[in-house]
């Protein structure tokens, strides 16, 4: 799992970063075409505009829907994703996702296939719903470690899949902690692996920079999966090791 987190690995199952539209061009653009569209709209259609969980729908020019996913994390509203459809040429009952802002690595398209061929609309948007407020509550957990002083380092693949931290405290005491989740959707590690960092002989194989070498400590795990958020984890883990 630490070679892996090393390497950078980026989530499993997304789409494509090819296919990933520039978030900020893609926003403007969608935001000008839903402007355009209520300008045009009548009072009827305008009020067809209504505030869901986390979500508002509006009609747009050419007979196309916008939906804008917000997202939230500890009664605190975070950025917005956007979608915008089309109904399908044989079938006006249908949808058909042309374009959205919602990260590479949440697979959007692959969802849209699975959900909206069978005009399941609403479970299609649950589901991005739960992968981009996830994705928001692993980061923000990240940044609140980030600010924790005993943190001493932080790295994160840019889902916020997998993760790594260095803990330091009293007495000397150092860990290395490395999470993985391996269901986007959520927001707690599925796994995580804890290492003891003890004295070694600088420049030996398997030394740090510093010249401490990992040793595991599984007996601590269960103890720490049990509280579910990494947040909550990095405390816990303070809390039993007296750091």
């Amino acid at each position: 799992m630490r070679d892996v987190i090393k390497a950078g690995a980026g989530a499993v199952g997304g789409d494509a970063p090819a296919d990933e539209i520039d978030e900020n061009q893609a926003r403007q653009a969608m935001l000008r075409r839903v402007e355009a569209g209520r300008t045009a709209a009548t009072v009827d259609e305008l009020h067809t505009a209504h505030r869901l969980v986390g979500r508002t729908l509006v009609r747009v020019d050419g007979g196309g829907v916008a939906v804008r996913l917000d997202t939230s994390f500890d009664a605190r509203c975070y950025e917005s994703h956007y979608l915008l459809f089309e109904r399908a040429r044989r079938d006006n009952n249908r949808l058909v996702l042309v374009k959205h802002t919602v990260p590479y690595f949440v697979p959007t398209n692959k969802l849209a296939d699975k959900y909206l061929k069978d005009a399941n609309v609403d479970l299609f948007l649950d589901q991005v719903s739960d992968f981009c407020n996830a994705l928001v509550s692993r980061r923000q957990q990240c940044m609140s470690l980030k600010a924790n002083g005993s943190v001493a380092s932080l790295n994160a693949s840019d889902a916020y899949d997998f993760v790594q931290l260095r803990v330091r405290g009293g007495a000397g005491r150092t860990f290395d902690v490395y999470a993985v989740f391996d269901n986007l959707q959520l927001e707690r590690p599925t796994r995580v692996e804890l290492f003891e960092r003890v004295g070694g002989v600088l420049g030996e194989p398997g030394t740090d920079d510093d010249g401490s070498t990992a040793v595991e400590r599984p007996e601590l795990v269960p103890a720490l999966l049990a509280h579910g958020r990494l947040d909550d984890m990095i405390e816990s883990l303070l809390s039993l090791i007296h750091i």
